[in-house]
């Protein structure tokens, strides 16, 4: 039997139980999107590739599953901010353009550049199809790849000629896989890690970006066996709940003071977490001199250049977890009562006292009482995006992760303007969950236009725009460091009007006393929205971290 290269595509992305693709249409990629149209797949056509990159990276992590973009030659250059993203936040992607006939390649063909090299630097894979009966055995090896070990986007670029030619099954070649990653090795020795057990008196886990395969109930029972609290990095939030009593939030103590406390304890256990800047690459007083540190990680690259690391594990995270957890007979023993936890709990209380006193009777309006006022309405399950902005992240200071793969920031790139198309593509794998997007005037204003993506798509995504004219975290350094505030004042703008100008849902707020009704009636809005909140500028608390910490 045969068919064309395109029919194959579809087969695979079925059998995968992948049914939705983000893309902007163009020349190099028509035959692929004629057939998987006729299959059923769903499209969701954008307005910029970026931005359709960006909604894969969030359809991917909350599927638990690659998510699939496809462009044409010119709109691959335009995807390579959002693959630079996914990468960062180890986001599993893979990223399908098109090109000109493989037979002109190298010859000035129609829109010709090295898309494969472009990839290269920001995806664990990036090749070009150049045989048509190996397009199924590379679209099965970037899938393993973009989810194996540290998770994260790979490209494949097939020419128009593959994808329009026929081909015999009998030739095509496939690969059959079985995923081991979480099978057990009977050979896992326990004793190095009961070594330093035994030495510690104050341990704590940082489960970070790289503990995807971590069970929920596994991490659980480990952290309560062994008495030891935890703290949980952007990707890893939620695998165990904030509202669980020893588990204190986010990692990274820039923007969660109680992350702090990392320097009193004697033994930090990384699971998944690089030893990177946001630790201080293991320095005092980030973390303490006479600390001992064990770190566990899929990729040797990241153990390897980790120099403060005392025990240095290459695991799956989550098989690891699984053989301590199989094994906590081994473990029980080493129970701990760690004086750590009473400080923890002190530097929780006095974080939210801190976020507290914001509370007031002044018209103006503060980003925490919209943070305030949109808690009491929403509920666990709801999905909360935090793009760079001190609107956004006075937000990830105050609101727990409780559900895996419902709470989303930047990550440590800094990257703006994946917010909005990221909750856009949250609500595609959300249908029936509220998505909530917490963005800037400044970091909205690279891929506002998504907002009629949504429209045309019926996705039904809420843009929370804390709207204090200016880029706030640059802004409030230029102050003071150098009181001269350069290239970082904007004007205030009626954003709600771009969102009325698609058809979506928009609404400006300017006083306190506005907030509970207009929330509310935004929320209750049956489509996609935009809420432009008048805010005055003011630090939170990652921003007021890098004034106190930073020297010019």
């Amino acid at each position: 039997m045969k068919q064309t290269g395109s029919e194959y595509i579809a087969d695979f992305l079925e059998s995968k139980n992948i049914d939705t693709i983000f893309t902007v249409a163009g020349d190099h990629i028509l035959h692929i999107m004629d057939i998987l149209s006729k299959r059923g797949f769903k499209f969701i056509d954008t307005r910029h590739e970026q931005a359709a990159v960006d909604m894969a990276n969030a359809w991917g992590r909350i599927k638990q599953k690659p998510g699939i973009t496809m462009f044409t030659t010119p709109g691959h250059a335009n995807a390579i901010p959002g693959l630079t993203l996914a990468h960062q936040q180890l986001s599993p992607i893979i990223n399908i353009t098109g090109c000109a006939d493989s037979k002109l390649l190298g010859m000035g063909a129609a829109q010709e550049i090295d898309q494969v090299g472009m990839a290269k630097p920001v995806t664990k894979r990036s090749e070009i199809i150049l045989n048509g009966n190996q397009i199924v055995s590379n679209l099965e090896a970037s899938y393993q790849i973009s989810l194996s070990g540290r998770r994260g986007p790979t490209h494949l670029t097939i020419p128009t000629n593959l994808q329009s030619q026929s081909y015999d099954k009998n030739d095509m070649s496939f690969q059959s896989r079985i995923n081991g990653s979480s099978v057990i090795n009977p050979d896992f020795s326990h004793q190095k890690i009961i070594e330093y057990l035994k030495k510690s008196s104050n341990p704590i886990i940082i489960l970070g970006n790289g503990a995807h395969d971590v069970l929920s109930d596994e991490i659980i029972n480990l952290v309560e066996t062994l008495n030891i609290p935890i703290l949980t990095e952007m990707s890893a939030r939620g695998i165990i709940p904030d509202s669980h009593y020893l588990c204190f939030g986010l990692s990274d103590q820039r923007a969660n003071p109680i992350a702090r406390v990392i320097s009193e304890s004697d033994l930090v256990i990384l699971l998944g977490k690089e030893l990177d800047f946001t630790l201080d690459f293991g320095n005092h007083p980030v973390i303490s001199k006479s600390s001992y540190i064990i770190q566990v990680d899929p990729d040797e690259q990241i153990l390897s250049r980790s120099k403060r690391a005392d025990l240095s594990i290459l695991s799956s995270v989550g098989n690891f977890v699984s053989q301590i957890v199989r094994n906590l007979n081994y473990y029980k023993d080493y129970k701990k009562s760690p004086d750590i936890l009473k400080s923890l709990e002190i530097e929780s209380q006095n974080h939210h006292s801190s976020l507290e006193k914001y509370r007031n009777d002044i018209e103006s309006i503060h980003s925490m009482d919209i943070h305030f006022a949109l808690n009491k309405m929403l509920d666990e399950k709801s999905c909360m995006v935090f793009e760079g902005s001190d609107f956004a992240f006075y937000g990830a200071s105050y609101y727990p992760a409780n559900e895996r793969d419902r709470w989303f920031v930047n990550g440590v790139l800094g990257m703006i303007g994946w917010g909005v198309p990221f909750g856009i593509g949250a609500k595609v794998a959300l249908p029936d969950e509220e998505v909530i997007v917490f963005t800037g005037d400044g970091a909205s204003g690279f891929n506002l236009m998504e907002i009629d993506t949504a429209v045309r798509n019926n996705v039904n995504v809420k843009i929370i725009i804390g709207c204090d004219s200016v880029w706030g975290i640059d802004y409030h350094q230029q102050v003071q460091f150098f009181d001269n505030p350069v290239a970082t004042n904007l004007n205030f703008v009626n954003y709600e009007n771009i969102a009325k100008a698609t058809g979506a849902y928009g609404d400006l707020i300017e006083k306190k006393s506005e907030l509970n009704s207009k929330l509310s009636k935004f929320l209750a809005h049956k489509g996609p929205g935009i809420l432009n909140i008048k805010t005055n500028p003011s630090p939170s608390p990652l921003t007021q971290y890098i004034m106190d910490n930073k020297e010019y």
